[in-house]
């Protein structure tokens, strides 16, 4: 499985999603957690499945929660470009890929 790195500023979307999950009922923001732990694993085992959004830039899209983790095949790693709500500023990550 590739290695997967993260855009710096994608540590403060997870954080303010968990966050907010947790003061909306208690192991919510867990469970969120778990689901983004397995998109990371699912994108690991096959980068190319999930549909592409731009150039070398693909969508997964969370079962659960309103999110979609952005990533993008670098080759020899994966780089998460945003763990991104579904409902709010569409495409705001996209200067993160230069």
């Amino acid at each position: 499985m590739k290695p997967v790195n993260f855009h710096k500023d994608v540590e403060v979307e997870i954080t303010t999603a968990i966050d907010w999950y947790d003061a909306q009922s208690e192991g919510l923001g867990e469970r969120f957690l778990a689901e983004l732990n397995r998109a990371v694993v699912s994108i690991q085992k096959n980068p190319a499945a999930w549909p592409e959004v731009s150039f070398q830039i693909r969508r997964y899209v969370f079962a659960n929660f309103p999110f979609s983790l952005v990533y993008s095949d670098l080759g020899d790693s994966l780089l998460v470009l945003a763990v991104m709500h579904n409902r709010r500023k569409p495409g705001y990550w996209q200067y993160r890929q230069q």
